[in-house]
């Protein structure tokens, strides 16, 4: 188990920092990879145990995955498993992408289910009902769900309103392998992931076009390919959000205006410095002048994503005024609400917004007041739904905390306490 001490003082950063590779993403683009026959470079390293995972996963099922200086270079001729075992130490989502992925290439696929109960199982058969609506054939053998391609698709258009990211994803993926003809996809709820996961495609050889909210999903042609992988969008706004909690002048670079247009705008209306140019971005602010708040609404890309919206909640409720956050959400997206009721963030959330069984997305209210004087010398990620929450909740107090299991937090986060102590914050990680 990995351990870190927040130090105690205030926490004003000063510097610049730069903004890893977003290692999900990354997940997510080397997972695709393995759809095409033609040798994949995906350019930008990092030191991600989430990353080493999928990569053992990848070679697990027949990939050739060499790391070089400063890249992936994945290479796919034959699948030789076509099911995702439990063993493979990976999120559920990713698991199921590369179940997909299998599926896609080879016309069978399968994950193991045995070992899942609760929450998680429910997901995946939510998952596995909603690739039905393609055709594809199921089974279940106890073990795991076999997954069969359809002789022919079910239909030539799919309303994807309400779907997960990684699911709207996996059926980029299996139409981008299957489709004969032009296949429609409506109300896609983009998130950051899934756009770079389409521009991925689009730049595999597969031929995705968006026309007034409409996509299309026609021929392929596979090509070799060599592509950046993004940046962290996340850390950026956690970095950003610590200078409103605790003042400071912090350059974030690099910094992509469209992905930060929604936050610049919450920025401005609660009175944050900022000044983006040359994908720098320079965001400043005196302790001394308290922020105003503002009401925080989620939205599809390119609007304000639930992913960048955790740090800016709990940087608003530093400032102890009443804001509201209206957010449409997947069964158990709301869980991380409770993280911000044991760090002492007081809310209420409409009781009338609860989840209707029969509908897979749905609104919920919150009512955010700002922090009660809860003491808390240490904290457990592994009881935490969301550990950006408590990270950020650390770094905007002046109080000392050791929060353990943070490798929950180091693998999305790689290389974060080196990159924080540079411009002034020194975090301690050891191995307990």
């Amino acid at each position: 188990m990995t351990s870190a001490i927040i130090p105690e003082g205030k926490k004003n950063i000063h510097g610049v920092y730069e903004l890893g590779i977003d290692p999900n993403i990354a997940s997510i683009l080397l997972l695709l990879s393995m759809l095409s026959e033609k040798k994949v470079l995906l350019v930008g390293h990092v030191n991600s145990l989430l990353l080493d995972k999928v990569r053992e996963l990848a070679i697990f099922v027949g990939v050739i995955v060499d790391v070089l200086e400063d890249a992936y270079e994945i290479s796919t001729s034959d699948i030789i498993t076509h099911a995702v075992p439990n063993k493979m130490e990976l999120p559920l989502d990713l698991k199921w992408l590369a179940s997909m992925v299998i599926l896609a290439k080879t016309g069978k696929g399968g994950i193991e289910h045995n070992s899942l109960n609760g929450k998680k199982l429910s997901e995946l058969k939510a998952y596995v009902q909603h690739i039905t609506d393609l055709g594809v054939l199921v089974e279940d053998d106890g073990q795991y769900f076999v997954f069969k391609r359809p002789k022919e698709l079910s239909k030539t258009g799919y309303d994807l309103s309400g779907l997960k990211p990684i699911e709207v994803i996996s059926i980029m993926a299996l139409l981008s392998m299957w489709g004969s003809s032009d296949i429609t996809l409506i109300n896609v709820p983009w998130s950051l992931c899934s756009v770079y996961a389409r521009d991925f495609l689009v730049k595999l050889g597969v031929k995705i076009e968006e026309v007034d909210d409409v996509t299309t999903i026609s021929e392929r042609e596979f090509q070799e390919i060599e592509y950046s992988l993004p940046t962290n969008l996340a850390e950026g706004v956690l970095i950003a959000s610590i200078v409103g909690a605790n003042g400071g002048d912090v350059t974030i670079k690099p910094a992509n205006r469209e992905e930060w247009a929604p936050i610049l705008s919450v920025f401005n209306k609660i009175g944050l410095e900022f000044n983006l140019v040359d994908k720098e971005l320079r965001v400043w602010h005196d302790r001394s002048e308290p922020l105003d708040v503002t009401d925080l609404k989620t939205s599809r890309y390119p609007g304000l994503l639930y992913e960048v919206m955790l740090p800016l909640i709990v940087m608003q409720a530093m400032q102890m005024k009443k804001f509201t956050v209206m957010q449409e959400a997947w069964p158990g997206g709301i869980a991380y609400i409770e993280d911000l009721k044991k760090l002492g963030i007081e809310l209420i959330v409409n009781e009338s917004n609860q989840h209707d069984e029969n509908k897979q997305l749905y609104p919920i209210q919150m009512d955010v007041f700002g922090m009660t004087g809860i003491e808390i010398s240490s904290y457990d990620l592994a009881d935490c739904e969301a550990p950006i929450i408590c990270i950020a909740w650390a770094l905007m107090r002046e109080e000392s905390l050791e929060v353990k299991n943070y490798d929950r937090f180091m693998s999305r986060f790689p290389a974060f306490e080196e990159k924080l102590r540079a411009v002034g914050v020194d975090i301690k990680v050891t191995e307990v």
